[in-house]
């Protein structure tokens, strides 16, 4: 599918959410706030929104080397705080050419908002008076006892007993007009993920993620097609095809009422189409941090020559792996490889304390077959980012004289069910 001149000259095209805002001093911050949230931000003098892990009450929902996130209570209303930290590199050009990502996506609330969508709610955008290049923060409404639409979607399957045509049909269909009425108002989310949209109390699918979401434009049929195949990423390995088509059709439906077969099956071709190669583009991102220093990787340097890539962390669990759903640090790391580097093959463990966490293990060494070990711990994670089941590799230990390495050891987790 190629993007033509009128849609890039379309996507281009943006208009500033006219929603009213005030500005607020309280602390030492500057706010643009929505004005029924003026009072409370005017009482948020006491918040060190910069470093929250000081402030009672403030929990840590996720964090990234881009920026962490919040649930912060303000008075008796509680806020999701989008702490964004000064921008380096890349993140730093983009900020110049673009504008603060905090900034753009307060805009893309505020015009969701003024047009009733089913975005998160803006509270308030916010830097410390007069630091241009500092932490940003960004303030939006809770969505109180809402789970997203990917936990939605399992829970249903567990809680009925086992999926039914009539619960997909009902959430399919939900999902569809959700998606359809932020495109009819010309929005477009940029990471349509099922993560990033919450389902609320009343069964209402509100999308909470907005980063370089684009609003006030005419949205192509280039535009629709690569906002579907965001979805069908993750429904291809969670839902059957029929379920997808259901989906498909549903949103059709809601766009052009009676679609004809010929637009239905070119939609379907092209929607998977882009689904391949927007699966192939991610899984290649998550391939180059295998050997990289990363919030799901490390490289660590030990005692006598020693050097190690340790797992960290993963994105989402794997299927029967218990270590997928635990984070661990280099600094445990670090500690608990350090008595296997003396140990003679044949007397290694089977189970290393990793910090606070015991990990049942099978431990392999090998001296002059140094490169199979290591092709077998990145082979490990490349099929593992593509979401096949194969026990999972923890750490790679790499024993060097110079430049020739005379001992590799790979660490994997012992599982009967991998």
């Amino acid at each position: 599918m190629q993007l033509g001149a009128e849609d890039m000259k379309l996507t281009r095209k943006r208009t500033r959410a006219t929603h009213p805002v005030v500005m607020v001093d309280a602390g030492g911050w500057r706010w643009a706030c929505t004005p029924k949230w003026q009072a409370l931000i005017s009482e948020t003098a006491n918040i060190p929104w910069d470093s929250l892990t000081r402030h009672a009450g403030a929990e840590l929902l996720k964090d990234n080397e881009l920026r962490s996130v919040w649930r912060v209570p303000i008075g008796e209303q509680i806020v999701v705080a989008k702490v964004f930290r000064p921008p380096v590199g890349w993140a730093r050009l983009k900020e110049k050419l673009f504008g603060p990502p905090g900034k753009r996506e307060f805009e893309a609330a505020q015009f969701g908002q003024a047009h009733e969508l089913s975005v998160v709610r803006p509270v308030a955008y916010g830097s410390r008076a007069g630091d241009k290049t500092g932490v940003r923060v960004l303030l939006t409404e809770e969505i109180p006892d809402a789970q997203s639409l990917s936990a939605y979607w399992l829970d249903k399957a567990d809680s009925s007993g086992g999926r039914t045509p009539a619960i997909d049909n009902a959430i399919v269909t939900r999902a569809a007009a959700f998606l359809e009425s932020l495109h009819r108002a010309g929005f477009v989310p940029a990471d349509l993920h099922p993560e990033n949209i919450l389902v609320d109390r009343n069964d209402r699918c509100v999308l909470v993620d907005l980063h370089n979401a684009r609003f006030g434009i005419q949205v192509t049929q280039v535009l629709r097609i690569l906002n579907l195949a965001d979805l069908n990423q993750w429904f291809r390995r969670h839902a059957g095809r029929t379920a997808r088509l259901r989906f498909l059709l549903a949103y059709l439906t809601y766009v052009m009422e009676q679609p004809s077969p010929r637009v239905i099956r070119k939609y379907a071709r092209e929607t998977e189409e882009v689904t391949g190669w927007k699966a192939e583009k991610l899984e290649k991102k998550r391939d180059r941090r295998i050997f990289g220093d990363n919030r799901y990787f490390g490289v660590l340097t030990l005692p006598g020559n020693w050097r190690a890539h340790v797992y960290l962390q993963a994105k989402h669990p794997l299927r029967g792996s218990h270590c997928s759903q635990l984070q661990f640090g280099k600094s445990d790391w670090a500690k608990a490889l350090e008595p296997l580097l003396s140990v003679k093959e044949g007397s290694d463990p089977t189970e290393l304390r990793v910090g606070p966490h015991i990990v049942p293990i099978r431990v392999e060494r090998t001296g002059g077959q140094a490169n199979r070990l290591h092709a077998r711990w990145q082979e490990a994670h490349i099929q593992i980012n593509r979401h096949r089941a194969v026990p999972l590799p923890l750490a790679l230990l790499k024993h060097s004289v110079g430049h020739r390495e005379i001992e590799v050891v790979l660490i994997t987790e012992r599982s009967d069910t991998a």
